[in-house]
């Protein structure tokens, strides 16, 4: 065979030496069990590749060379120093690093290069992690084809990172388990899969926090990352029911106080911008400096025990302010229902059963008040047997409480299985948990509800989470 000239651009492959497994050129297409197909190289780059494969004793491989409708088969030896053993030239001894860098880019090569499109597999799907603990993420998905070799399992740091290969996984495999994470760190995922002809197209990224914390904030709980079913058959905004993950997270044991807003209304946030939304900016004005029953002698600050007393009379906006002013936020809705009904789909927040005097609601009497103690809002943390699972006060009854969430009456039939946030638009915003003028049916953990952003009745207040 005579030299080539180094200009001359071909088709390389670079094939597993197996027993009796012969190389077929049809129309230029090489037929092999197990192949990974080169981009186009010039001369000097293969006698480059093949001097760095046989460096690091890359035993019992052939490399073939197509050019046209010409083959040739090229044996590399156990031991090679020095020059291409065949002739076709010396080779350059690039260090192994730039070696190195080409080959993995050889390999990682999304392109088909000369293959049967055909043949590379489907992207996996369903990507969807487990926070197992501070610095530990389990990581599952769907396998979408039936023809790969396996899967890489890429990650970053934040949403501006960027992604590195931490692992992989051999055909079938599902699941890859994360581990030495930094805690409360978030982190990004995504997993392609490849084959011999090729890799798949990435699947959609999703990204987790590790759990930060040994112990809850003053006056929060901890609800542990993992799966709820959310949702009933009572009502069809309620419908579909369905399984969530979330991540873990901290949510206040009480609902916000009137002693706690007040502490806000002192510290200037009712006149510094930086806590509000521009909508709610813009609402306030200057004409609104407080809860609308701030002075009222029922529910406002100095009624008896008023510090004591869930804020009411507040809109969407001013429940923002204060979360945001506190290093808080408000909940999802998602978040509000596994805090308030824990994982066992139970109806209201301490079991299935109702009982009259578990919390604070209407039940339709003259007066009110003589099953469950009181005729307006009660004290936070009045009803110990009313607590949900994690030890939550006053999910079911007392006052409505704002979620993050704009509402969706459709929501369920489309939202994502994993740390659902709502619609990204919206006329409403949803409250959960009932009231104290509410009946049974809107006491129940899966009651949805809905307002505008502006309403501030007597029965409007909210709690936090982080």
């Amino acid at each position: 065979m005579q030299v080539l000239d180094t200009s001359v651009v071909a088709k390389w492959y670079f094939c597993e030496n197996d027993t009796d497994k012969a190389l077929q050129l049809r129309n230029t297409h090489i037929k092999y069990k197990k192949m990974i197909v080169l981009p186009d190289l010039t001369l000097i780059e293969l006698a480059n590749l093949v001097w760095f494969m046989n460096i690091h004793s890359f035993y019992g491989r052939r490399l073939c060379l197509a050019i046209g409708l010409f083959t040739v088969l090229l044996f590399v030896p156990t031991v090679f120093a020095g020059g291409f053993s065949v002739g076709l030239m010396n080779a350059v001894k690039e260090d192994s690093k730039t070696l190195n860098n080409k080959i993995l880019e050889y390999s990682n090569s999304s392109e088909n290069n000369g293959n049967n499109t055909s043949n590379v597999p489907v992207a996996p799907g369903n990507l969807h992690l487990t926070v197992v603990s501070t610095s530990q993420i389990n990581i599952t998905w769907t396998d979408n084809s039936t023809n790969e070799d396996g899967f890489f399992i890429e990650r970053k740091t934040g949403s501006s990172g960027t992604y590195n290969s931490i692992g992989m996984v051999s055909a079938n495999v599902i699941t890859y388990s994360n581990t030495g994470l930094s805690a409360g760190t978030q982190y990004y995922y995504r997993v392609r899969a490849f084959n011999t002809a090729g890799n798949s197209a990435y699947c959609a990224e999703t990204y987790a926090t590790t759990q930060a914390f040994s112990g809850p904030p003053a006056g929060m709980v901890a609800i542990p990352a993992g799966n709820f079913t959310m949702g009933s058959s009572s009502n069809t905004n309620e419908q579909p029911i369905h399984s969530v993950y979330l991540n873990a997270y901290y949510i206040d044991k009480y609902e916000v106080t009137n002693g706690q807003y007040k502490l806000f209304i002192d510290s200037g946030g009712y006149i510094n911008s930086s806590y509000w939304t521009t909508e709610g900016w813009a609402w306030k004005g200057s004409t609104v400096t407080q809860p609308s029953y701030w002075v009222d002698s029922t529910y406002g600050y100095s009624a008896t025990n008023g510090p004591n007393l869930p804020v009411v009379g507040v809109s969407w906006y001013e429940a923002y302010a204060y979360a945001k002013w506190a290093g808080k936020r408000l909940p999802t809705e998602a978040e509000w229902e596994k805090a308030a009904r824990g994982t066992d789909q139970r109806m209201y927040p301490w079991s299935s059963t109702w009982y009259n005097n578990y919390c604070n609601w209407y039940d339709g009497t003259s007066g009110d008040g003589s099953q469950d103690g009181y005729s307006t809002t009660a004290l936070i943390g009045s009803y110990e047997n009313g607590k949900s699972p994690y030890g939550c006060y006053d999910m079911s009854g007392n006052v409505w409480e704002w979620c993050n969430d704009w509402y969706g009456d459709t929501y369920y039939s489309s939202s994502p299985s994993s740390n659902p946030a709502g619609p990204g638009t919206g006329v409403t915003r949803v409250l959960r948990g009932g009231s104290w003028s509410n009946s049974v049916t809107n006491c129940r953990s899966a009651d949805r509800n809905t307002y505008n952003p502006l309403n501030r009745y007597n029965n409007l207040g909210f709690r936090c989470t982080k």
